[in-house]
């Protein structure tokens, strides 16, 4: 290859892994879990029905 057509792949092989990084969310952390048996509900409105109803380690 020549030195130009090289300099253009690097170039796009940096663009794409810059944008393929920015792709990957961190991993959220959700404040409504149940206390009794740890499963994570991603909204208020389920949880304290279910912890009412969960018979887990009681």
């Amino acid at each position: 290859m020549e030195v130009g057509e090289e300099m253009i792949r690097q170039h796009a092989d940096d663009r794409r892994t810059r944008r393929k990084g920015r792709q990957m969310l961190p991993e959220v952390v959700s404040a409504y879990i149940c206390a009794r048996c740890g499963r994570d509900y991603h909204s208020r409105e389920k949880l304290p029905n279910h912890c009412t109803r969960c018979t887990r380690n009681q």
